[in-house]
């Protein structure tokens, strides 16, 4: 009776274990995102982020609707969209979609917001294509969007994505000069933090990066500064998306700031850097095979 009992609860714990591991781990797609070769016989359809000013709820409050979508021109082995938004240069959430044999993805969400604010939103819409003989390729977009949103005590409230007036324009002027400085002297203390000297980069916010989606990086060509734009992405989904790792202890990056990007001079390699809103520094530095 008693190695019947001992037989009946090793094998209720092992079962215990083993659904433990099944239930709580995640795909290994989830987890990890390698950068593969680019498939140029693959093209991006459709891409696109939307911010949309949507309703008001009172005085104070407000809703915005933030969608990504995008279609490729045939069905993927592996599709990825995800899609970053800040507000006032500062991460406040993330928006993901994941699926397998998919053409076209889309995704939506409603966010609710308080005082003046300026949104941007940047998606990653990442395909990895399987071939006979275990050969993967992938292909990667990227699109963006921003939104103003200006909250003031003597007028309703206004939003807008390229001002039209002298009252737009003020709101949009003092939004921007109070980001940009803040975000400023977050970027020069982590510069001097880790010895690097600004003249040998191009720097610029993670935001910015849709610039370059038409338009070339400087001294690289199209095809070189989509390279660059997939091992940025592959850095930032490792280092940001997936969250921080300080003695084994996840920290989210939600309320970090726009990562800075700094491409070296001789596009040799990239630094990114960051702080959390705990204010920790976290600097990612990545080889670039040009």
């Amino acid at each position: 009776m008693i190695k019947k009992m001992i037989l009946i609860g090793t094998f209720t714990f092992i079962t215990a274990i083993l659904l433990f591991i099944f239930f709580d781990k995640k795909p290994a797609y989830l987890e990890t995102l390698t950068f593969e070769p680019i498939d140029h016989k693959v093209e991006y359809i459709h891409a696109d982020t939307s911010l949309q000013f949507l309703t008001i709820e009172d005085e104070d409050e407000y809703t915005i609707h933030w969608s990504i979508s995008s279609q490729l021109n045939q069905k993927a082995y592996l599709r990825k969209d995800i899609s970053f938004l800040f507000e006032d240069g500062r991460l406040t959430q993330v928006m993901s979609k994941w699926d397998k044999n998919k053409q076209e993805m889309d995704n939506r969400k409603s966010i609710n917001g308080e005082d003046s604010g300026h949104f941007q939103a940047i998606s990653f819409h990442h395909s990895e294509i399987h071939y006979p003989n275990d050969e993967t390729k992938s292909r990667l977009t990227i699109s963006c969007d921003d939104l103003y949103v200006i909250d003031s005590p003597l007028a309703p409230i206004q939003s807008f994505k390229v001002p039209t007036n002298d009252k737009e324009k003020e709101g949009k002027r003092i939004l921007d000069y109070i980001v940009e400085q803040q975000l400023a002297y977050i970027w020069k203390d982590m510069l001097s933090e880790y010895n690097i000297n600004a003249n040998n980069y191009l720097g610029f916010p993670l935001t910015s990066l849709c610039e370059y989606k038409e338009n070339p990086l400087p001294n690289l060509n199209k095809e070189q500064t989509t390279l660059v734009i997939h091992k940025i992405w592959e850095s930032i989904y490792k280092e940001y998306f997936s969250g921080i790792q300080e003695d084994d202890l996840g920290i989210k990056p939600v309320g970090s700031t726009v990562p800075l990007i700094l491409l070296s001079n001789n596009n040799d390699h990239f630094i990114i850097l960051f702080q959390t809103e705990k204010g920790e520094k976290v600097q990612h530095i990545k080889i670039l095979p040009l």
